[in-house]
C-alpha cells in the first residue's frame, strides 16, 4: 500500500522485525538496511555488492501473486523465464539460474534438486531481499548469480487484523487473512497468524490451480536483550502444468501449414494432469545480546516436501505438416527432508581508530531426497492443434525410470567475517568460509551406492567509501562454489562448479530524500560447467565455462507523500567461453541480454480525492536464442502494467492489470522443442479491510 495509506500503519516489532531493520517493513519502496549480503543488520550503503529489496507495499501495489512476479521489476533479475507457472517460481540473476540453490527463507537455504522445488506464497512475506553476485563467502554453496531471501511476516506489538479477497479474469479467486498482536498483556509474547487460499482457472484451458497455506508465528521477548521467534508453515497445492514445451515452429513463427499454436492451448490430458504438493516448514530464530560487545544468534528450520506429478508433454510434431503434437508421458514422486541450522556469534568492538563488526559462524545442512522420475515414449496418442481430442483413452504407458535413487547431502560450513570501519567513511569487508560436503547416493537402478566428499574455500573482499553527500563508491571481489550432482563416464563424482566475480559501482542515498540509486558493473565467470563428452554422447565432462559481463542501474524513491517510483535497467554480455559443443562463443540458450522496467504509483494524500490512486508500469525483455548455435532467435517484448486503487476508512479496493495490451509474446525457448508463452492480459480485482 502507498506510504501515505489511509489504512492505519502497523510497525512490525518482533525478534529482528523492527521497522527499519533488516527484517522489518520497508519505508515506502526504499529499504535502508539488509542482512542478505553479510548476515548482519547492515546499512545497504556499506555492503560491497548490489542489493534490491521488494517490500510489502510494492507487492501489494503490483498485486504480486507469486514470488517471481514480485521481483520482476528488480535490476539483474529475470523472473518467470518460462512464463507463468502454477508449480514453481523461477529466477535468473545476472544470467545464471538461481532457482534451486539461490532461494532462501529467513536466511536459511531452501536447497532443491530435480523437480522437488519449494514454493512460498508472497502473501506470507514482509519483504524480499535480492543479492546480486556470489554469496558463498557467507552462505556456502549457492548459485553464482546471487540469492533471493524471503523474509516472513513476524509477530507484531500493535494489533493487526486484515482480510483480503480477490478474483481475476481467469476465475481465480483468493481469500487471505493476517492477524497479529500481543498474546499477553505485558507484551512478553507476541503472535502472528497469516494464511491464504486460492482456487479457479488459469490462462490454459482445462488447467485449474488450487492451493492453501497457513503460517503461525509467536515471539517470546522476556527482556530487551533476548528474543525467540518460532515460525511454522503448511502449504498444499493441487494444480497442473501451464503448457509449455512447445515447438519453435508454431510459437515464435508459423508452422509449415501457416499456423500458430494458441496461447491457451492445453497439451496434456484431463485425467492425467496432476501436480499435488505438500510442504511443511517449522523453525525458530533466537538472539541474545550478552553485553555491549557480544551477541549470539541461532536460526534453525526443518522443511518437508512431498510431490506427486504426472503429465503429458509435447515433444515436437508427429507429422510433416506440423498439425499434430507428439507427446511424452512423464511422472515423478519425490519426497524431501531438509534440516538447516546457523549458529552465529557477533562482536562489535574497536581496535584503536578502527570499529569492527566481527561475525563467526558454523552452519549445517542436511538434505535428503528419495527421487523417482520416469518417462514413456509409447503413448501413441498425438494431439491435433486444429481439433484436439482430450477424450482419447491414454493408456498407462510403459514407463522407463531414468532416476530412482536416494541422496543425502551433508554440509558443514565455518565462516568468519569482519566489517571494519577503517575511518568514519571507509569500510572494509573481509569474509572467508570453509565447507565440508558429503553426498551419499543409493542408486536403485544400478544397485550401486557411492559417496563423494569435497571441501571448498570461498571468500570476499570489498571496500565502500561513504561521502557525506550520500554517494558511496564501492568495489569487491568474491568467489563461489555450487555442487554438481552426477558422475562422469568413469563413475567419478563431478566437482563443484566454481568461479569468481569482480564488481564495482556507486550507491547514492540522498540525506534528505527517501531514495536509493545503485549503478554497478560486474564480470562474473562460472567454471566446471557440464558440457558434452566428444568421445561419448551419453556422457558429460566438466570443461565448460560461461562468462557474464554487465551493467545494472536501479533507482527507487518515495520522494513525496503518496508517490513511489522504481526504475531498473540491465545489459549483459553473456557468452559460453569454453565448451565441447556448438555453443562455444555463443549466447546461452533462452537468456535475454537486456532487461528493463519502470513503475510509478501515486495516491492522493489529502483533499477531495484523498485515498484515490493509480499505478503504471513498463517491462522489457530483449531478444534471446532458442538453440546453442544461436540460429533461432526469440523476439524481444515490451509489456505494460497498470493499477487503480482507492482507500478509505480501513478499506482498500484495487484493480490491477498486467500485460495491459494483451501482447502475444514468447517468454523464452529453452530449445527448439521447448518454447513457453508469456502470460496474456490478466485483470485482478481485490478488496481488503484492516481494523
Amino acid at each position: 500500500m502507498p506510504a501515505t495509506s489511509i489504512l492505519p500503519t502497523v510497525d512490525v516489532e518482533g525478534a529482528g522485525g523492527q521497522a527499519g531493520s533488516s527484517t522489518g517493513p520497508v519505508n515506502g519502496y526504499v529499504a535502508r538496511r539488509s542482512a542478505v549480503g553479510t548476515k548482519t543488520d547492515t546499512p545497504i550503503a556499506e555492503v560491497p555488492q548490489a542489493i534490491s529489496v521488494v517490500g510489502r507495499e510494492q507487492m501489494t501495489a503490483q498485486a504480486a501473486q507469486t514470488v517471481d512476479e514480485a521481483v520482476r521489476y528488480s535490476a539483474g533479475v529475470r523472473a518467470q523465464p518460462f512464463g507463468p507457472d502454477t508449480r514453481n517460481d523461477w529466477f535468473y540473476i545476472r544470467g545464471f539460474d538461481v532457482t534451486q540453490t539461490g532461494l532462501y527463507r529467513n536466511g536459511l537455504q531452501l536447497f532443491a534438486t530435480g523437480l522437488a522445488s519449494w514454493r512460498v506464497d508472497p502473501f506470507g512475506l514482509e519483504r524480499i531481499d535480492v543479492l546480486k553476485g556470489p554469496a558463498s563467502a557467507s552462505f556456502g554453496a549457492s548459485a553464482p548469480g546471487g540469492l533471493i531471501n524471503l523474509i516472513s511476516k513476524r509477530p507484531t506489538e500493535e494489533p493487526l487484523r486484515y482480510l483480503e479477497f480477490g478474483v481475476d479474469n481467469y476465475g481465480q479467486a483468493t481469500a487471505g487473512y493476517d492477524f497479529g498482536g500481543k498474546a499477553t498483556k505485558d507484551g512478553t509474547f507476541l503472535y502472528r497468524l497469516t494464511g491464504r487460499g486460492h482456487t479457479g482457472g488459469t490462462m490454459i484451458d482445462h488447467v485449474d490451480n488450487q492451493g492453501v497455506f497457513i503460517a503461525p508465528a509467536i515471539t517470546w521477548k522476556p527482556n530487551l536483550d533476548t528474543s525467540l521467534t518460532v515460525m511454522a508453515l503448511y502449504q498444499k497445492d493441487n494444480t497442473a502444468p501451464l503448457g509449455g514445451f512447445l515447438p519453435y515452429d508454431g510459437v515464435e513463427r508459423q508452422t509449415v501449414s501457416g499456423q500458430r499454436i494458441p496461447r491457451d492451448f492445453f497439451t496434456s490430458d484431463k485425467d492425467r494432469d496432476k501436480y499435488h504438493r505438500d510442504q511443511a516448514m517449522v523453525g525458530y530464530e533466537f538472539q541474545h545480546r550478552i553485553d555491549d560487545t557480544w551477541q549470539v544468534r541461532q536460526n534453525l528450520a526443518y522443511n518437508y516436501l512431498n510431490l506427486y506429478y504426472r503429465s503429458l508433454y509435447p515433444y515436437g510434431y508427429n507429422d510433416a505438416a506440423q498439425k499434430q503434437l507428439y507427446r511424452i508421458n512423464f511422472k515423478t514422486s519425490p519426497e524431501v527432508h531438509l534440516f538447516t541450522v546457523d549458529n552465529q556469534v557477533q562482536a562489535d568492538f574497536a581496535t584503536g581508530p578502527v570499529d569492527h563488526t566481527l561475525l563467526l559462524g558454523i552452519d549445517y545442512k542436511r538434505y535428503h531426497i528419495a527421487d523417482d522420475q520416469a518417462t514413456a515414449w509409447d503413448v501413441g496418442f498425438p494431439l491435433s492443434i486444429d481439433k484436439p481430442d482430450y477424450n482419447q483413452p491414454v493408456k498407462d504407458a510403459t514407463y522407463q525410470r531414468y532416476i530412482f535413487n536416494q541422496q543425502t547431502l551433508n554440509d558443514v560450513g565455518f565462516y568468519l567475517q569482519d566489517q571494519a570501519k577503517l575511518t568514519e567513511k571507509l569500510v572494509l569487508t573481509l569474509a572467508g568460509r570453509y565447507d565440508l560436503t558429503t553426498l551419499e547416493t543409493d542408486n536403485r537402478l544400478t544397485a550401486i551406492t557411492s559417496q563423494r566428499d569435497q571441501d571448498n574455500w570461498s571468500g570476499k573482499v570489498g571496500l565502500n567509501y561513504l561521502f557525506e553527500n550520500g554517494i558511496t563508491p564501492y568495489a569487491s571481489v568474491s568467489t563461489f562454489f555450487n555442487p554438481t550432482v552426477g558422475v562422469n563416464a568413469d563413475g567419478q563424482a563431478f566437482k563443484s562448479e566454481e568461479g569468481h566475480q569482480y564488481e564495482a559501482g556507486v550507491k547514492y542515498l540522498p540525506p534528505n530524500l527517501n531514495a536509493q540509486v545503485t549503478a554497478s558493473v560486474f564480470s562474473l565467470t562460472r567454471k566446471n560447467v557440464l558440457t558434452p563428452d566428444p568421445t561419448n554422447s551419453l556422457n558429460q565432462i566438466q570443461k565448460g565455462e560461461v562468462r557474464s559481463n554487465g551493467v545494472e542501474l536501479e533507482g527507487v524513491t518515495s520522494p513525496m507523500p503518496g508517490l513511489n517510483l522504481l526504475a531498473s535497467f540491465t545489459a549483459m554480455d553473456l557468452e559460453v567461453t569454453k565448451s565441447t559443443g556448438e555453443d562455444k562463443g555463443k549466447k546461452p540458450v533462452g537468456q535475454p541480454q537486456v532487461l528493463g522496467a519502470f513503475w510509478a504509483d501515486y495516491t492522493h494524500p489529502n483533499g477531495r480525492f484523498k485515498g484515490l490512486g493509480a499505478g503504471l508500469g513498463v517491462r522489457y525483455q530483449g531478444q534471446s536464442y532458442a538453440d546453442e548455435a544461436n540460429d533461432y532467435r526469440v523476439d524481444d517484448a515490451l509489456l505494460g502494467d497498470a493499477a487503480i486503487h482507492y482507500e478509505r476508512a480501513g478499506w482498500r479496493v484495487a484493480l490491477n492489470v498486467t500485460n495491459i495490451m494483451d501482447k502475444h509474446y514468447t517468454a523464452a525457448c529453452n530449445g527448439v522443442y521447448s518454447c513457453f508463452y508469456g502470460e496474456g492480459r490478466r485483470t485482478m480485482l481485490t478488496a481488503a479491510v484492516k481494523w
